[in-house]
């Protein structure tokens, strides 16, 4: 489960989830943010590259898959 879900921003920008320019799975909001991490959801590609390398940097990587931000129903 994510450590931040209630804050519901994009770890790296700040951009609010529902922004229109938020990347959403299958393209709809109702489905889940495309990207996320065990610290929270990104909105994009871009922001989804520039997390794993900060966190790469900081050394603490990912040492296994993120469990799903939104459960399926």
């Amino acid at each position: 489960m994510l450590n931040r879900l209630s804050q519901r921003r994009c770890l790296e920008c700040g951009r609010l989830y529902g922004d229109p320019d938020f990347t959403y799975h299958a393209g709809r909001i109702e489905k889940g943010p495309a990207y996320w991490t065990d610290e929270g959801v990104l909105c994009s590609h871009a922001c989804s590259v520039a997390h794993f390398k900060r966190r790469n940097e900081e050394g603490r990587p990912m040492a296994e898959p993120a469990d799903e931000t939104f459960p399926k129903g």
